[in-house]
């Protein structure tokens, strides 16, 4: 269902989400997407394809996948381990899946309510707790308002998935415990953006409204706001002709910083490096993302001295998270 060369390959579907993770010590991929209806004959699904190496070099190998039926899946994650996978649609319902002893996908949860957005709701992040136990999920769209879960039963959970390898099962005989949301209420637009930080204790969310928050992940309360027109110089914000939108948000890998790309609807973005020091925050650092179209999303390597931001026109900026300065650039071929 894929051809594939050194430097991509092509899926019979539009993608609106991609993650890699690492499961049993070994990098999978997960990505999804789809037609929508299904009168547009494609598919809705989510993917899961395991890297092999073969005498040609390095190739990804399908594994499990979920066929979504009418429901659009717009955004995922996966836990710390790889065992569970977070997955957002359109309509604003969340659902998790588990792999079973035989490498296939089952439903861990019922569904839950993400996004209630009163037209065209639609969960467009969902974020597991970083922390080994992984005990909270997160979800927001288009309402702005993020949701916060706390998970339990999940050792239940892993006992009956390595039980099960029947093929007809796509269904977990066990399921995970989902508590009533926390609900994280402030913003006034939708939420393009949401991070745990790596102790899954506090919730990063950017919004179309032009702030970033830094929530209390256990009780709720907004901590810090953090208005993304501090991050772009003042003469440059007097000449915007749209409104300035916070795009993506991203926590160092320690915890100590968080990350914010903001700008307009159009034109160049810029990033802005926050400092938490104390649970105070500090505008540190602020750098130009000249790409000419909006930055859609973030990723900071695990050693956080670099991080990498993609456009919506396909164009990737890699970044020194120090100095904020353009290290390279690559254009897609879109």
């Amino acid at each position: 269902d894929f051809s594939m060369n050194k430097n991509y390959f092509q899926v019979p579907s539009p993608v609106f989400n991609v993650k890699w993770i690492e499961r049993k010590g070994v990098p999978h991929m997960l990505y999804c997407g789809g037609g929508g209806s299904a009168k547009s004959g494609i598919k809705n699904e989510l993917v899961a394809k395991k890297m092999v190496t073969t005498k040609d070099g390095t190739d990804l190998k399908p594994l499990a996948s979920v066929d979504c039926g009418e429901r659009l899946c717009l955004s995922l994650d996966a836990d710390k381990n790889g065992t569970f996978i977070a997955a957002g649609f359109y309509g604003g319902n969340v659902a998790i899946y588990g792999f079973r002893a035989d490498d296939k996908l089952a439903a861990v949860s019922d569904d839950f309510e993400g996004d209630k957005a009163v037209k065209d709701a639609a969960v467009d992040c969902v974020c597991f707790d970083p922390s080994e136990n992984a005990a909270r999920i997160a979800a927001a769209g288009e309402e702005g308002v993020v949701r916060v879960w706390a998970i339990e039963g999940k050792d239940e959970v892993m006992t009956s998935l390595a039980d099960s390898a029947d093929a007809s099962e796509d269904k977990s005989s066990s399921l995970l415990k989902i508590s009533k949301p926390l609900e994280l209420k402030g913003h006034r637009k939708p939420i393009e953006s949401i991070c745990f930080n790596p102790s899954g204790l506090r919730v990063c969310s950017a919004s179309k409204d032009g702030t970033c928050r830094i929530w209390d992940a256990v009780k709720g309360d907004c901590l810090h706001e953090l208005p993304a027109a501090d991050g772009i110089p003042a003469t440059i914000v007097k000449k915007m002709t749209y409104n300035v939108m916070c795009r993506v948000c991203a926590f160092s890998p320690d915890g100590a910083k968080v990350f914010t790309v903001q700008g307009a609807c159009r034109g160049d973005s810029y990033v802005t490096r926050w400092d938490l020091t104390d649970d105070k925050v500090n505008l540190e650092k602020v750098g130009k993302l000249s790409t000419g179209t909006p930055i859609k999303c973030l990723a900071i390597r695990s050693d956080g001295l670099f991080a990498a931001a993609g456009d919506v026109t396909g164009n990737i900026v890699l970044f020194d998270t120090a100095s904020l300065k353009t290290v390279t650039s690559h254009t897609l071929s879109l």
